[in-house]
Order: structure tokens, then C-alpha cells, then sequence
């Protein structure tokens, strides 16, 4: 750590979630044991895992007891409600969040540590990584309503302090993916902070259990209007416009009965209902 001025030094934790994760886990694993920040824990909760995922996690916690703890739920959450379980589980300041088989290059933590300030999250940028082909995936700023219709950043991505954790039992309530939620709350707040840095091979396979995110570019209310009618005019989505509508709407408004002084709660809250009501025109 000879870069590091170890009297600034905050308690990291990184929250892993695993679920028959045995193939990529170690190099994972390897790459977290190696970051140029000291990381204070690495919490591993397991899924259930049915293949030899769990016998890698005690291979790891035999080697390293006072950094790595294993936690293997007694029935399957799902991939986003054990995120949310690790995220509890942890005890750090600052919370990572990392999957199972990506690669985290060495300084990815200590970067972050460097960009995220007085934000409650950091974003980075991360390679797209299939087989031999690495493509860079550069993060922009985007605001609240685009992040809401199209899918904002990506969980590895992410550095968070722990005070987001407060926000966990009401995305239970509404089910929303992980990721998403916590962009949107920290945008919500104005307190964000995203970097074009490339931190994490994010490496993309047949057993994924997530889809292929891409980060479009910022966008103004009208194409995100432009988006909502194209929706509608397909037919048949009036539902799913609907369920999501319903979700978002019942997010703003939770925000907005926390912190009434955000300016643009009322305005965002106006959109979604006028989503659910397919009534967004002009």
C-alpha cells in the first residue's frame, strides 16, 4: 500500500453474492485479494449453490479468517434479494458490490475511494469482456428521468456508502433490481458521481444470471417521451408499462416524503403517473 497514506484509510467492505459460481469464483476472488486499497471484509453470501461454489468459499475463508466471511442462505433469495442480504451483512463505511466471475483490476477500490467524495455512490466504467474481445463501456452521467426508462449502470460498477443501506427495506417492498435502485436514489439526492476510469472486466458468458446492459448517452425528456409512446403504440405493453410505472411512482414518492426540499420530486412523480395513465403526449 505504499501509495496509500494509511491515516485516511476508510473501512471497505465488498459484498460478493454467489450462486454455482464455480468456474470464474477464484479468479474473482484473487482480484478483490489484490486491490491496492486494504480492504477491511469481503462478505460472501452463497445462494444455495449446488455445484462446488461453496467449497471454494471455505477454501478462501480457511486462508484469509479475518477478511473473508461466508454466508450460505438456507433457501434461494434470487440473485437481487441476495445482493441486498450481503449488502446488510456488511459493516464497512464504504460497500462494493461485485459478482462472481468478473475481474477487478488492482486499483479499482482505490480510485473510487478517491472519486466519490461527499456522493453516496460512484459509478466507474468497466470492459465488456466476451471470451478474448475486451470492449469499453464508458459511463456518462444520466439524469433521473432517462435512468428510470432505460437501464442506468451496472452493480460491479458501483461504490457505495453505507448510509444507502437505509433505503434496502423498501426496495424490498417494490422488488426493483438492485443496480437500478440505488442509482436512482443516489440521483435522486443529486449525489452521484460517475467515472470514465475502466476498473472491471465484466465478463459476459452462456451462464450469466443477468442480461446485456448497455449504457446509452444522456437524454432530454423528449426522447424519453418519445420512448413511452413507442412503447404504448406497439400494443400490448400497457401492463408492463403499468407495473413499472406503479414501482417508480411509489419510489419518488417514498423519496419525497424523506427529503420534501428535492425540486424535481414533483415533476418526476407527474411523469410516471401520466406513464401509468398513457398520457404522456407532446
Amino acid at each position: 500500500y505504499k501509495s496509500i497514506n494509511m491515516s485516511e484509510i476508510q473501512k471497505v467492505s465488498i459484498a460478493v453474492c454467489t450462486y454455482n459460481g464455480e468456474k470464474y469464483l477464484r479468479e474473482q476472488l484473487n482480484s478483490l485479494l489484490a486491490q491496492t486499497y486494504p480492504i477491511f471484509e469481503i462478505v460472501i453470501q452463497d445462494d444455495g449453490s449446488k455445484d462446488g461454489t461453496w467449497h471454494i468459499i471455505e477454501e478462501y475463508i480457511a486462508k484469509y479468517p479475518n477478511l473473508i466471511r461466508g454466508i450460505r442462505n438456507k433457501k434461494n433469495l434470487d440473485w437481487n434479494q441476495n445482493f441486498y442480504a450481503a449488502i446488510m451483512n456488511c459493516t464497512g463505511d464504504y460497500i462494493a458490490l461485485c459478482d462472481q466471475d468478473d475481474y477487478w483490476m488492482p486499483n479499482k477500490i482505490e480510485l473510487q475511494m478517491q472519486d466519490i467524495g461527499d456522493t453516496m455512490l460512484n459509478v466507474c466504467s468497466s470492459y465488456y469482456w466476451r471470451g478474448d474481445e475486451l470492449t469499453p463501456r464508458i459511463n456518462q452521467l444520466v439524469n433521473l428521468e432517462y435512468m428510470s426508462l432505460y437501464f442506468g449502470y451496472c452493480g460491479h460498477q458501483f461504490l457505495m456508502k453505507k448510509e444507502m443501506r437505509q433505503y434496502i427495506p423498501f426496495a424490498k417492498k417494490i422488488d426493483m433490481a438492485h443496480d437500478r435502485y440505488f442509482a436512482m436514489v443516489a440521483q435522486y439526492f443529486s449525489s452521484i458521481s460517475v467515472s470514465d476510469k475502466l476498473l472491471v472486466k465484466w465478463r459476459r458468458h452462456d451462464t450469466n444470471t443477468t442480461g446485456d446492459l448497455v449504457v446509452d448517452s444522456a437524454s432530454s425528456i423528449q426522447k424519453i417521451k418519445f420512448a413511452a409512446r413507442s412503447l404504448v403504440k406497439r400494443g400490448g405493453t400497457s401492463v408492463v408499462i403499468s407495473r413499472a410505472g406503479k414501482k417508480y411512482y411509489d419510489l419518488f414518492e417514498y423519496l419525497y416524503e424523506k427529503d420534501k426540499s428535492v425540486k424535481h420530486s414533483r415533476e418526476i412523480m407527474i411523469m410516471w403517473r401520466c406513464l401509468m395513465q398513457q398520457k404522456l403526449i407532446g
